[in-house]
């Protein structure tokens, strides 16, 4: 009986630690694969920020003048006035 009890607890331990094994591959498995979509997300990322950055805007005017503006597009959009100026104000004289 002792041998018998011996023989399944040793089964027991094997089949436990193939388990363990297989639920380990699959973990580091999952793993990779969520490292590599990350790597290729912020891959995306940089190339759309590098194409922005490299945004050329040409616009060509009545005279057949053609304007090139090489800025980023943040510096391009930025306003140039403050909040405060250009409103409307009543006149008053003095």
């Amino acid at each position: 009986m002792k041998y018998l009890l011996a023989l399944f607890g040793f089964f027991f331990l094997v089949v436990t630690g193939y388990i363990a094994f297989i639920v380990w591959k699959i973990r580091k498995r999952m793993r990779d694969i969520r490292e590599a979509m990350e790597g290729s997300m912020k891959d995306e990322t940089f190339r759309r920020n590098q194409q922005q950055q490299h945004t050329r805007r040409t616009t060509h005017t009545a005279d057949g003048v053609t304007i090139i503006d090489d800025r980023n597009p943040d510096e391009a959009n930025k306003k140039i006035f403050e909040k405060n100026e250009g409103e409307y104000v009543d006149y008053v004289e003095n």
